[in-house]
């Protein structure tokens, strides 16, 4: 027998305890289907508010969505589907009104704009016929008054060459004065017209500044005397390229116009040399020009404060600013009420030819017509007779006819003639371009021509332009008319000179 060990107490008995696990097991399984049946549950149930949400709130957020970008492209007739239980209702209505307010808002816009634009077509209409009608009769008008001018100018300009006493001479000044602004009213409108028409064409070349201004001097010189004014030309040796006739036009325009508006003082007129261009300036010690009226008093028919003083029409200072954008010459203007002002002109410098500085250029031809002969054609007998009287005075030996016929008759029994003068209406059947050209087939040899007219229609002025015929207007003056005979008798010779009366 072993004794037991005294580090280990006495096993007295085992007890044996059982017990079951199926109602845990069971329980545990109700639990697991209790989970899951209330996961099923939470899940069906968020399926059916999110179908809910969709059907109510997405959806509709959608087609908002949707038309507001149909709306936005332009297209107002989209229009949001509404319904009463939709939670977007007052959106959907709301929308639906904005875009019909503005439709309709677009709709009168439209409308205004369509009565409006109506209304300008019509009042454009009205002002093309105005305008047409105005056209018509300027050149009904100027015709009609250029053909008594024209021989008026003729016979004027016979009558000053021959001898008179003083008193008779005095009055002959006053009437050549009066013809001649008679003449500048109407050489105005028919440089309106030109420049209109867009058949002005600038001839660029190269002449003296003591040319230009030796003319001008010549033109406005008389004008200072009578307003008792100063005119100073200050002298210069600079040389210019551009057109000397329409230059010397814008000059006369602006000294005229010194000349008419100062009271006191006079008138200068200098060059001055900024790098390659010369700026010619006109000053004055007149009446000024208010800051905000210098842009006004170069459009048409504009006379401030009604002072023209010689019965002007306004269209000097227009015709300066399109003569001057049409040779590409800048212009300015500065000027102070009671101050006076200063017109001033920009023009390309150019390098005088050697050995020609001093030469007369074109600007001082005196044409020698002794032994010349001149077939005249015109159907105005008064017209006709003082065109021969001022060509005879000049020593031409002068044709005259009536019409084509009558040329006919006198070149079957003369030798031959040295330039043509035709009048453009000869009758009713009858026209000096078709004229001149049946007279050259009878010719053969084509001798010189140019037509004189006083219809300032630009149709006309386009087709003399096309068949490379001169055109002057009337009423001619006897410097122009001397210096285009010069030019034709003699082209190498004569520069060439712009048409009309911005001539001579």
């Amino acid at each position: 027998i072993q004794k037991p060990s005294s580090a280990e107490p006495p096993l007295l008995g085992r007890l044996v305890l059982e017990m079951s696990l199926d109602a845990l097991l069971i329980q545990q399984r109700e639990l697991i289907l209790a989970g899951i049946l209330m996961t099923l549950g939470g899940l069906l149930f968020g399926s059916i508010l999110a179908w809910w949400l969709a059907r109510g709130v997405v959806s509709p957020l959608l087609h908002v969505t949707e038309v507001v970008e149909r709306i936005g492209a332009g297209d107002l007739s989209a229009r949001v589907m509404t319904a009463e239980q939709s939670v977007l209702h007052h959106l959907e209505h709301g929308i639906n009104q904005m875009v019909a307010h503005i439709q309709a808002g677009q709709t009168d816009m439209q409308q205004r704009i369509a009565a409006a634009t109506l209304e300008l077509r019509l009042k454009k209409e009205e002002a093309e016929l105005a305008t047409l009608a105005k056209s018509r009769f300027l050149a009904s008008a100027s015709h009609d008054l250029r053909q008594p001018m024209h021989a008026l100018g003729l016979f004027m300009g016979r009558l000053i060459q021959l001898p008179h006493g003083e008193e008779a001479q005095h009055l002959i000044d006053r009437v050549n004065a009066s013809v001649l602004a008679l003449q500048n009213l109407l050489d105005a409108v028919l440089d309106i017209s030109r420049l209109e028409a867009g058949v002005m064409r600038a001839r660029i070349c190269s002449f003296p500044v003591s040319d230009l201004f030796a003319r001008l001097e010549a033109d406005t010189g008389e004008m200072a005397v009578q307003e008792k004014l100063q005119l100073r030309l200050r002298p210069s040796g600079l040389w210019l390229a551009s057109d000397p006739q329409l230059l010397h036009r814008i000059l006369l325009n602006l000294t005229s116009n010194a000349l008419r508006y100062t009271r006191r003082g006079g008138v200068l007129i200098g060059c001055r040399l900024r790098g390659d261009r010369v700026r010619i300036e006109v000053w004055d010690t007149g009446i000024g020009i208010a800051e905000e009226s210098q842009s006004d008093i170069f459009r048409e028919f504009v006379q401030l404060d009604g002072r023209e003083r010689d019965g002007g029409m306004g269209l000097g200072l227009a015709i300066v600013e399109r003569t001057a954008r049409l040779l590409d010459h800048p212009l300015a203007l500065s000027s102070r009420p009671d101050h006076g002002s200063c017109f001033a002109i920009e023009v390309p410098r150019a390098t005088a030819p050697e050995g020609q500085a001093a030469q007369a250029t074109a600007l001082q031809v005196e044409a020698k017509f002794g032994g010349i002969r001149v077939l005249v054609i015109d159907d105005e007998a008064q017209v006709r007779a003082g065109l021969v009287a001022l060509l005879e005075s000049w020593g031409c030996e002068v044709l005259a006819a009536e019409n084509l016929a009558g040329a006919e008759v006198l070149l079957k029994a003369s030798v031959s003639v040295d330039i043509v003068a035709c009048d453009y209406h000869l009758g009713r059947s009858e026209n000096g371009i078709d004229t001149l050209q049946q007279l050259r087939q009878l010719i053969g040899a084509a001798p010189p021509a140019f037509l004189i007219s006083g219809d300032a229609d630009p149709q006309l002025m386009r087709l003399a332009e096309a068949v490379g015929i001169t055109l002057l207007h009337k009423p001619v003056r006897p410097g122009r008319l001397r210096a285009l005979m010069d030019q034709l008798l003699n082209p190498a010779a004569a520069e060439p000179e712009a048409e009309g009366p911005l001539g001579l």
